[in-house]
Protein backbone atom coordinates (compact mmCIF):
# COMPACT_ATOMS: atom_id res chain seq x y z
CA UNK A 1 0.00 0.00 0.00
CA UNK A 2 1.53 3.34 -0.68
CA UNK A 3 2.39 5.60 2.08
CA UNK A 4 -0.53 8.07 1.12
CA UNK A 5 -3.31 5.70 1.01
CA UNK A 6 -1.84 4.33 4.42
CA UNK A 7 -2.48 7.71 5.82
CA UNK A 8 -5.53 8.37 4.07
CA UNK A 9 -7.13 4.75 5.54
CA UNK A 10 -5.98 5.88 9.07
CA UNK A 11 -6.68 9.57 9.01
CA UNK A 12 -10.47 9.77 7.96
CA UNK A 13 -11.77 12.65 9.78
CA UNK A 14 -10.81 15.57 11.86
CA UNK A 15 -11.53 17.70 14.66
CA UNK A 16 -10.03 20.49 16.90
CA UNK A 17 -7.64 20.86 19.96
CA UNK A 18 -9.12 22.53 22.34
CA UNK A 19 -8.38 26.19 22.40
CA UNK A 20 -5.92 26.44 25.05
CA UNK A 21 -4.48 23.01 24.96
CA UNK A 22 -2.58 22.11 27.85
CA UNK A 23 1.06 22.93 27.19
CA UNK A 24 2.20 18.96 29.16
CA UNK A 25 -0.09 17.79 26.17
CA UNK A 26 1.87 19.39 23.40
CA UNK A 27 5.31 18.52 25.22
CA UNK A 28 6.19 15.98 22.90
CA UNK A 29 5.35 17.78 19.72
CA UNK A 30 7.97 17.94 16.99
CA UNK A 31 8.61 20.98 15.11
CA UNK A 32 9.71 21.50 11.59
CA UNK A 33 10.71 24.85 10.28
CA UNK A 34 9.74 26.08 7.11
CA UNK A 35 12.73 27.27 4.99
CA UNK A 36 11.12 29.37 2.12
CA UNK A 37 12.10 27.69 -1.43
CA UNK A 38 13.95 29.97 -3.86
CA UNK A 39 11.39 31.26 -6.23
CA UNK A 40 13.66 29.92 -8.85
CA UNK A 41 12.78 26.28 -8.00
CA UNK A 42 9.28 26.67 -6.88
CA UNK A 43 7.49 24.13 -8.70
CA UNK A 44 4.59 24.32 -10.04
CA UNK A 45 2.35 20.95 -9.19
CA UNK A 46 0.99 18.51 -11.28
CA UNK A 47 -2.51 19.13 -12.78
CA UNK A 48 -5.18 17.39 -11.29
CA UNK A 49 -8.37 16.03 -12.75
CA UNK A 50 -11.04 18.73 -11.97
CA UNK A 51 -13.59 15.36 -11.13
CA UNK A 52 -12.16 12.57 -9.19
CA UNK A 53 -14.33 9.40 -10.43
CA UNK A 54 -13.84 7.73 -6.89
CA UNK A 55 -16.39 10.22 -5.25
CA UNK A 56 -19.83 11.41 -6.09
CA UNK A 57 -18.89 13.91 -9.14
CA UNK A 58 -21.71 16.42 -8.18
CA UNK A 59 -19.85 17.21 -4.71
CA UNK A 60 -16.33 15.85 -5.69
CA UNK A 61 -15.35 19.20 -7.60
CA UNK A 62 -13.55 22.17 -6.14
CA UNK A 63 -16.25 25.05 -4.27
CA UNK A 64 -16.33 27.91 -5.92
CA UNK A 65 -14.98 30.70 -4.22
CA UNK A 66 -18.52 32.44 -3.13
CA UNK A 67 -18.95 29.14 -1.55
CA UNK A 68 -15.31 29.30 0.29
CA UNK A 69 -16.39 32.86 1.16
CA UNK A 70 -20.05 31.75 2.58
CA UNK A 71 -18.32 29.24 4.45
CA UNK A 72 -15.83 30.61 5.95
CA UNK A 73 -15.54 32.46 8.95
CA UNK A 74 -12.13 33.72 9.08
CA UNK A 75 -10.22 35.05 5.62
CA UNK A 76 -6.81 36.45 6.12
CA UNK A 77 -4.20 37.12 3.88
CA UNK A 78 -1.18 35.83 5.93
CA UNK A 79 2.42 33.75 5.82
CA UNK A 80 3.09 30.57 6.86
CA UNK A 81 5.47 30.54 9.81
CA UNK A 82 5.62 26.44 11.15
CA UNK A 83 4.14 23.28 10.59
CA UNK A 84 3.81 21.27 14.18
CA UNK A 85 2.84 17.14 14.09
CA UNK A 86 1.97 16.70 17.88
CA UNK A 87 0.06 14.74 20.30
CA UNK A 88 -2.93 15.44 21.91
CA UNK A 89 -3.32 12.70 25.58
CA UNK A 90 -7.19 11.42 25.87
CA UNK A 91 -7.62 10.73 29.40
CA UNK A 92 -9.15 6.95 29.49
CA UNK A 93 -12.39 6.09 32.04
CA UNK A 94 -11.86 5.13 35.72
CA UNK A 95 -9.24 2.10 35.45
CA UNK A 96 -9.19 2.34 31.37
CA UNK A 97 -5.46 3.68 30.28
CA UNK A 98 -4.97 6.78 28.28
CA UNK A 99 -4.88 7.05 24.66
CA UNK A 100 -3.81 9.43 22.01
CA UNK A 101 -4.45 11.08 18.75
CA UNK A 102 -2.47 12.66 15.96
CA UNK A 103 -2.68 16.49 15.50
CA UNK A 104 -1.20 18.93 13.35
CA UNK A 105 -0.68 22.57 13.50
CA UNK A 106 -0.21 25.24 11.18
CA UNK A 107 1.06 28.58 12.46
CA UNK A 108 0.37 31.85 10.22
CA UNK A 109 1.55 35.62 10.32
CA UNK A 110 -1.88 37.70 9.88
CA UNK A 111 -0.98 40.32 7.38
CA UNK A 112 -4.83 41.64 7.03
CA UNK A 113 -8.33 40.38 8.14
CA UNK A 114 -10.23 40.07 5.13
CA UNK A 115 -13.10 38.50 6.86
CA UNK A 116 -13.49 38.15 11.13
CA UNK A 117 -10.79 39.62 13.36
CA UNK A 118 -8.11 37.62 15.54
CA UNK A 119 -4.58 38.18 16.96
CA UNK A 120 -1.36 38.94 14.85
CA UNK A 121 -1.07 35.13 14.91
CA UNK A 122 -3.21 32.69 14.27
CA UNK A 123 -2.79 28.61 14.56
CA UNK A 124 -4.56 26.17 12.01
CA UNK A 125 -5.01 23.02 13.90
CA UNK A 126 -6.42 19.60 13.16
CA UNK A 127 -6.77 16.10 14.75
CA UNK A 128 -7.15 13.07 13.55
CA UNK A 129 -10.20 11.64 15.07
CA UNK A 130 -8.56 7.60 15.32
CA UNK A 131 -6.84 7.18 19.10
CA UNK A 132 -3.86 5.17 19.22
CA UNK A 133 -2.57 3.34 22.15
CA UNK A 134 1.23 4.45 22.27
CA UNK A 135 1.71 7.97 22.10
CA UNK A 136 4.98 7.21 19.77
CA UNK A 137 1.89 5.78 17.41
CA UNK A 138 0.01 9.26 17.49
CA UNK A 139 3.44 11.02 16.81
CA UNK A 140 3.88 8.72 13.92
CA UNK A 141 1.01 9.36 12.01
CA UNK A 142 1.22 13.33 12.98
CA UNK A 143 4.71 13.36 11.48
CA UNK A 144 3.46 11.63 8.67
CA UNK A 145 0.55 13.77 7.60
CA UNK A 146 3.36 16.98 8.06
CA UNK A 147 5.75 14.84 5.70
CA UNK A 148 2.70 14.57 3.24
CA UNK A 149 2.26 18.30 3.15
CA UNK A 150 2.63 20.34 -0.10
CA UNK A 151 5.36 22.53 0.85
CA UNK A 152 5.48 24.34 -2.89
CA UNK A 153 4.01 27.60 -1.97
CA UNK A 154 5.34 28.20 1.78
CA UNK A 155 7.62 31.06 1.13
CA UNK A 156 4.47 32.61 -0.50
CA UNK A 157 1.83 34.77 1.29
CA UNK A 158 -1.23 33.65 0.85
CA UNK A 159 -5.12 33.84 1.30
CA UNK A 160 -6.53 31.38 3.58
CA UNK A 161 -10.41 30.10 4.47
CA UNK A 162 -10.46 29.04 7.74
CA UNK A 163 -14.06 27.65 9.55
CA UNK A 164 -14.25 27.06 13.60
CA UNK A 165 -16.73 24.54 13.46
CA UNK A 166 -19.29 22.23 10.75
CA UNK A 167 -21.80 19.88 12.47
CA UNK A 168 -23.17 19.59 8.83
CA UNK A 169 -20.28 17.03 7.42
CA UNK A 170 -19.60 13.76 8.27
CA UNK A 171 -16.14 14.74 10.00
CA UNK A 172 -16.06 15.76 13.89
CA UNK A 173 -14.98 19.26 13.70
CA UNK A 174 -15.73 21.01 17.18
CA UNK A 175 -15.15 24.62 17.84
CA UNK A 176 -12.17 26.20 19.18
CA UNK A 177 -12.17 29.53 18.91
CA UNK A 178 -11.70 31.56 22.65
CA UNK A 179 -9.39 34.22 23.85
CA UNK A 180 -5.60 32.92 25.26
CA UNK A 181 -4.54 33.52 28.33
CA UNK A 182 -3.12 36.57 29.47
CA UNK A 183 0.73 36.75 27.91
CA UNK A 184 0.61 33.64 26.38
CA UNK A 185 2.58 32.90 23.65
CA UNK A 186 -0.17 30.94 21.97
CA UNK A 187 -2.41 32.48 19.08
CA UNK A 188 -5.47 33.80 20.46
CA UNK A 189 -7.94 31.05 18.12
CA UNK A 190 -7.17 27.60 16.50
CA UNK A 191 -9.19 26.89 13.70
CA UNK A 192 -10.37 24.25 11.69
CA UNK A 193 -9.69 23.68 8.25
CA UNK A 194 -12.88 25.03 6.03
CA UNK A 195 -14.51 21.99 4.63
CA UNK A 196 -16.61 23.41 2.08
CA UNK A 197 -15.73 19.73 0.09
CA UNK A 198 -16.76 17.24 2.07
CA UNK A 199 -14.87 14.74 1.01
CA UNK A 200 -11.08 16.49 1.23
CA UNK A 201 -10.42 17.47 4.66
CA UNK A 202 -6.76 16.00 4.95
CA UNK A 203 -4.44 18.34 6.64
CA UNK A 204 -1.75 17.49 4.06
CA UNK A 205 -4.53 18.70 0.92
CA UNK A 206 -4.93 22.08 2.73
CA UNK A 207 -3.36 23.69 -0.41
CA UNK A 208 -4.84 25.33 -3.85
CA UNK A 209 -3.66 22.27 -5.76
CA UNK A 210 -6.50 20.31 -4.27
CA UNK A 211 -10.68 20.28 -4.09
CA UNK A 212 -10.49 22.65 -0.72
CA UNK A 213 -8.15 25.00 -2.57
CA UNK A 214 -8.35 26.41 1.17
CA UNK A 215 -4.76 28.14 0.80
CA UNK A 216 -4.57 30.55 -2.42
CA UNK A 217 -0.99 31.55 -2.83
CA UNK A 218 0.55 34.98 -4.06
CA UNK A 219 1.30 34.64 -7.85
CA UNK A 220 4.36 37.01 -7.00
CA UNK A 221 7.47 35.08 -5.24
CA UNK A 222 8.71 39.16 -4.65
CA UNK A 223 8.71 40.02 -1.17
CA UNK A 224 8.59 43.47 -1.82
CA UNK A 225 5.40 43.11 -4.02
CA UNK A 226 4.28 40.33 -1.65
CA UNK A 227 4.61 43.24 1.52
CA UNK A 228 2.90 45.98 -0.51
CA UNK A 229 -0.65 44.83 0.48
CA UNK A 230 -1.61 46.22 -2.71
CA UNK A 231 -5.40 45.69 -4.13
CA UNK A 232 -3.68 44.79 -7.07
CA UNK A 233 -2.14 41.79 -5.62
CA UNK A 234 -3.42 38.57 -7.39
CA UNK A 235 -3.55 34.85 -5.48
CA UNK A 236 -3.48 31.96 -7.50
CA UNK A 237 -7.01 30.52 -7.63
CA UNK A 238 -6.18 26.57 -9.20
CA UNK A 239 -2.93 25.45 -8.67
CA UNK A 240 -4.02 22.93 -10.92
CA UNK A 241 -4.08 24.49 -14.10
CA UNK A 242 -1.07 25.76 -15.94
CA UNK A 243 -1.22 28.60 -16.15
CA UNK A 244 -3.07 29.22 -13.35
CA UNK A 245 -5.95 31.69 -12.95
CA UNK A 246 -5.43 34.33 -10.49
CA UNK A 247 -8.17 36.70 -8.45
CA UNK A 248 -7.17 40.30 -6.87
CA UNK A 249 -7.00 41.32 -3.32
CA UNK A 250 -9.20 43.64 -4.31
CA UNK A 251 -11.83 41.43 -6.30
CA UNK A 252 -11.35 38.94 -2.93
CA UNK A 253 -12.28 42.06 -1.04
CA UNK A 254 -15.64 43.19 -3.17
CA UNK A 255 -16.56 39.46 -3.35
CA UNK A 256 -16.35 39.05 0.10
CA UNK A 257 -18.42 42.41 1.18
CA UNK A 258 -20.92 41.35 -2.03
CA UNK A 259 -21.85 38.31 0.45
CA UNK A 260 -21.89 39.97 3.79
CA UNK A 261 -24.57 41.99 1.83
CA UNK A 262 -26.37 39.01 0.52
CA UNK A 263 -26.55 37.71 3.95
CA UNK A 264 -27.73 40.76 5.35
CA UNK A 265 -30.55 41.29 3.59
CA UNK A 266 -32.25 38.16 4.51
CA UNK A 267 -31.39 39.08 8.24
CA UNK A 268 -34.42 37.41 10.58
CA UNK A 269 -35.92 35.64 7.26
CA UNK A 270 -36.51 32.03 8.39
CA UNK A 271 -34.45 29.89 6.50
CA UNK A 272 -32.57 32.63 4.29
CA UNK A 273 -28.89 31.60 5.24
CA UNK A 274 -29.91 27.69 4.22
CA UNK A 275 -31.65 29.17 1.12
CA UNK A 276 -28.23 30.67 0.09
CA UNK A 277 -26.36 27.54 0.93
CA UNK A 278 -28.56 25.67 -1.13
CA UNK A 279 -28.08 27.91 -4.17
CA UNK A 280 -24.50 27.60 -3.58
CA UNK A 281 -24.62 23.56 -3.65
CA UNK A 282 -27.12 23.92 -6.92
CA UNK A 283 -24.52 25.73 -8.77
CA UNK A 284 -22.15 23.59 -7.93
CA UNK A 285 -23.88 20.44 -8.73
CA UNK A 286 -24.35 22.39 -12.12
CA UNK A 287 -21.12 22.97 -12.59
CA UNK A 288 -20.69 18.86 -12.70
CA UNK A 289 -23.92 18.03 -14.05
CA UNK A 290 -25.20 20.96 -16.74
CA UNK A 291 -29.02 20.74 -16.90
CA UNK A 292 -30.89 21.09 -19.99
CA UNK A 293 -34.87 21.73 -19.94
CA UNK A 294 -36.92 18.09 -20.80
CA UNK A 295 -38.21 18.55 -24.07
CA UNK A 296 -41.98 17.95 -23.90
CA UNK A 297 -44.54 17.77 -26.77
CA UNK A 298 -48.32 17.71 -26.90
CA UNK A 299 -50.76 17.34 -29.31
CA UNK A 300 -54.02 18.71 -29.69
CA UNK A 301 -57.37 19.69 -31.68
CA UNK A 302 -58.23 23.57 -32.43
CA UNK A 303 -61.07 25.02 -30.88
CA UNK A 304 -60.74 22.74 -27.99
CA UNK A 305 -62.17 24.36 -25.08
CA UNK A 306 -60.44 26.30 -22.19
CA UNK A 307 -59.02 23.89 -19.76
CA UNK A 308 -58.04 21.28 -21.72
CA UNK A 309 -55.31 18.94 -20.04
CA UNK A 310 -51.94 18.98 -21.89
CA UNK A 311 -49.26 17.70 -20.07
CA UNK A 312 -49.81 16.00 -16.18
CA UNK A 313 -47.83 15.10 -13.09
CA UNK A 314 -49.14 12.05 -11.45
CA UNK A 315 -48.53 11.61 -7.41
CA UNK A 316 -46.10 14.45 -7.58
CA UNK A 317 -45.08 13.78 -3.92
CA UNK A 318 -43.02 16.08 -1.95
CA UNK A 319 -40.88 15.80 1.22
CA UNK A 320 -42.05 19.23 2.19
CA UNK A 321 -45.17 20.99 4.07
CA UNK A 322 -45.49 23.64 1.38
CA UNK A 323 -46.32 22.82 -2.40
CA UNK A 324 -43.20 23.42 -5.12
CA UNK A 325 -44.48 26.77 -7.26
CA UNK A 326 -44.70 26.51 -10.61
CA UNK A 327 -45.71 28.85 -13.26
CA UNK A 328 -45.29 29.39 -17.33
CA UNK A 329 -42.89 31.42 -19.04
CA UNK A 330 -42.02 32.50 -23.01
CA UNK A 331 -43.80 33.61 -26.07
CA UNK A 332 -46.76 31.48 -25.46
CA UNK A 333 -47.09 31.32 -22.21
CA UNK A 334 -50.10 33.89 -21.77
CA UNK A 335 -52.55 31.12 -23.48
CA UNK A 336 -51.86 28.13 -20.90
CA UNK A 337 -52.10 27.90 -17.13
CA UNK A 338 -50.82 25.71 -14.56
CA UNK A 339 -53.07 23.65 -12.02
CA UNK A 340 -52.62 21.89 -8.88
CA UNK A 341 -54.76 18.92 -7.97
CA UNK A 342 -55.21 17.72 -4.41
CA UNK A 343 -57.37 15.81 -2.25
CA UNK A 344 -56.40 17.42 0.70
CA UNK A 345 -54.14 20.23 2.01
CA UNK A 346 -51.01 17.87 3.01
CA UNK A 347 -48.09 18.17 0.37
CA UNK A 348 -46.49 15.48 1.45
CA UNK A 349 -49.02 13.12 0.89
CA UNK A 350 -48.94 14.01 -2.74
CA UNK A 351 -50.32 15.73 -5.40
CA UNK A 352 -50.60 16.50 -9.38
CA UNK A 353 -49.98 19.47 -10.88
CA UNK A 354 -51.43 20.22 -14.50
CA UNK A 355 -51.16 22.19 -17.54
CA UNK A 356 -53.99 23.31 -19.43
CA UNK A 357 -55.20 25.81 -22.02
CA UNK A 358 -56.43 28.89 -21.06
CA UNK A 359 -58.61 29.46 -24.07
CA UNK A 360 -59.63 27.67 -27.18
CA UNK A 361 -56.69 27.92 -30.17
CA UNK A 362 -56.30 28.46 -33.72
CA UNK A 363 -54.31 25.87 -35.04
CA UNK A 364 -50.42 26.76 -35.13
CA UNK A 365 -47.30 26.00 -32.84
CA UNK A 366 -46.82 27.06 -29.29
CA UNK A 367 -44.00 27.07 -27.17
CA UNK A 368 -43.30 27.80 -23.81
CA UNK A 369 -41.16 26.55 -20.19
CA UNK A 370 -42.60 25.04 -17.31
CA UNK A 371 -40.78 26.98 -14.66
CA UNK A 372 -40.61 25.54 -10.40
CA UNK A 373 -39.21 26.32 -7.29
CA UNK A 374 -39.27 24.30 -4.38
CA UNK A 375 -39.69 25.24 -0.85
CA UNK A 376 -35.92 25.40 -0.06
CA UNK A 377 -35.55 28.39 -2.43
CA UNK A 378 -38.75 30.34 -1.13
CA UNK A 379 -37.06 32.71 1.29
CA UNK A 380 -34.02 33.62 -1.10
CA UNK A 381 -36.15 33.80 -4.36
CA UNK A 382 -33.40 31.68 -5.77
CA UNK A 383 -34.52 30.12 -9.31
CA UNK A 384 -34.05 26.62 -10.86
CA UNK A 385 -33.71 25.88 -14.53
CA UNK A 386 -36.94 25.43 -16.18
CA UNK A 387 -37.83 21.91 -15.52
CA UNK A 388 -39.49 21.64 -19.09
CA UNK A 389 -39.26 22.96 -22.67
CA UNK A 390 -42.78 22.69 -23.93
CA UNK A 391 -44.12 22.89 -27.32
CA UNK A 392 -47.62 22.29 -28.17
CA UNK A 393 -49.34 21.64 -31.69
CA UNK A 394 -52.96 22.74 -32.12
CA UNK A 395 -53.82 21.20 -35.44
CA UNK A 396 -57.22 22.20 -37.76
CA UNK A 397 -59.94 19.44 -38.63
CA UNK A 398 -59.22 17.79 -41.59
CA UNK A 399 -59.86 19.86 -44.63
CA UNK A 400 -60.12 23.56 -42.70
CA UNK A 401 -59.04 26.22 -45.71
CA UNK A 402 -59.24 28.97 -43.29
CA UNK A 403 -60.03 29.53 -39.19
CA UNK A 404 -61.21 32.53 -37.45
CA UNK A 405 -60.73 33.37 -34.10
CA UNK A 406 -62.86 36.13 -32.28
CA UNK A 407 -64.27 37.42 -29.50
CA UNK A 408 -67.76 37.42 -29.01
CA UNK A 409 -67.90 37.73 -25.60
CA UNK A 410 -65.92 41.28 -25.98
CA UNK A 411 -68.42 42.72 -28.53
CA UNK A 412 -71.48 42.11 -26.74
CA UNK A 413 -74.52 40.58 -28.20
CA UNK A 414 -73.68 42.03 -31.97
CA UNK A 415 -71.48 39.35 -32.82
CA UNK A 416 -68.55 40.20 -35.02
CA UNK A 417 -65.41 41.31 -35.25
CA UNK A 418 -63.06 43.43 -37.67
CA UNK A 419 -60.06 45.21 -37.30
CA UNK A 420 -61.76 48.31 -35.07
CA UNK A 421 -64.56 46.41 -33.18
CA UNK A 422 -62.70 43.02 -32.10
CA UNK A 423 -60.09 40.07 -32.41
CA UNK A 424 -60.32 38.54 -36.02
CA UNK A 425 -57.02 36.48 -36.20
CA UNK A 426 -55.62 35.64 -38.93
CA UNK A 427 -56.72 37.65 -41.18
CA UNK A 428 -55.22 36.41 -44.19
CA UNK A 429 -55.33 32.85 -45.95
CA UNK A 430 -54.74 31.40 -49.61
CA UNK A 431 -56.91 29.83 -51.69
CA UNK A 432 -55.92 27.85 -55.04
CA UNK A 433 -52.66 30.37 -54.96
CA UNK A 434 -54.31 33.37 -54.37
CA UNK A 435 -54.38 35.15 -51.18
CA UNK A 436 -57.81 36.66 -50.18
CA UNK A 437 -58.27 39.07 -47.07
CA UNK A 438 -61.07 38.74 -44.39
CA UNK A 439 -61.69 42.20 -43.25
CA UNK A 440 -64.62 41.04 -41.47
CA UNK A 441 -67.04 38.81 -39.64
CA UNK A 442 -70.53 38.59 -37.82
CA UNK A 443 -72.77 35.93 -37.26
CA UNK A 444 -76.60 36.40 -35.81
CA UNK A 445 -79.56 34.36 -36.08
CA UNK A 446 -77.42 31.45 -37.33
CA UNK A 447 -76.07 32.94 -40.00
CA UNK A 448 -72.84 34.05 -40.70
CA UNK A 449 -71.53 36.88 -42.96
CA UNK A 450 -67.91 37.75 -44.04
CA UNK A 451 -66.44 40.13 -46.30
CA UNK A 452 -63.60 39.42 -48.42
CA UNK A 453 -61.16 41.10 -50.42
CA UNK A 454 -60.35 40.51 -53.37
CA UNK A 455 -63.30 38.28 -54.11
CA UNK A 456 -62.58 34.68 -53.72
CA UNK A 457 -64.27 31.71 -54.21
CA UNK A 458 -64.67 29.39 -51.30
CA UNK A 459 -66.48 26.55 -53.02
CA UNK A 460 -66.02 23.15 -51.69
CA UNK A 461 -64.34 24.85 -48.59
CA UNK A 462 -64.46 24.57 -45.04
CA UNK A 463 -63.87 28.02 -42.66
CA UNK A 464 -63.45 27.08 -38.89
CA UNK A 465 -64.54 29.77 -36.34
CA UNK A 466 -63.06 29.51 -32.90
CA UNK A 467 -64.47 31.75 -30.30
CA UNK A 468 -61.70 33.19 -27.43
CA UNK A 469 -64.83 32.65 -24.35
CA UNK A 470 -65.24 29.35 -25.65
CA UNK A 471 -69.12 29.03 -26.26
CA UNK A 472 -68.73 27.44 -29.57
CA UNK A 473 -67.16 26.45 -32.52
CA UNK A 474 -69.01 26.74 -35.66
CA UNK A 475 -67.73 25.26 -39.43
CA UNK A 476 -69.44 26.47 -42.27
CA UNK A 477 -69.83 24.57 -45.30
CA UNK A 478 -69.23 27.47 -48.11
CA UNK A 479 -71.04 24.97 -50.55
CA UNK A 480 -74.43 26.56 -48.65
CA UNK A 481 -73.07 30.03 -48.53
CA UNK A 482 -74.67 32.74 -50.88
CA UNK A 483 -72.17 35.03 -52.44
CA UNK A 484 -72.25 38.68 -53.14
CA UNK A 485 -69.81 38.71 -56.08
CA UNK A 486 -69.72 42.92 -55.36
Amino acid sequence: MKLRELVTDILPALALCAPLLAASACADETTQVITPTPASTLLIPTPTPEVHISFNPVWNVSPSLEEQIFYSEVIARASLLTATAGVETVPGDAGVASTYRATHELRFKVHEYLKGSGADELSVLARDEHTYLTEADALNVAQLSVSWRNTSWDDRQGVIFLRASDSQYPFSLSAAAGAAEAGAATPAAKLAFTTSNPYVTMWYDYTVDTLNRAWLPSDAADASVQASGAASMEFIFDGSKSPPPTVSLSELRGNIADMAATLKEGEGVEGYTECIEGELHHKRHRRVQPYTPFPFEAAMESGSEANTEIYKESNYHSRWTEYTRFWLEGADAELFRTVREDDDTLPQTGYDQTIVTARPLPAGVYRFSYEGQTPTYFPCDFRLESFHALTVTVASPAGTLHEAFVDPGALGTAVGADASNGTLAPTKFTIDGSSAALHSLKWESGGVTLTLSPYASLWGQTLDFIVLDGTASLSLDAGSATVDAA
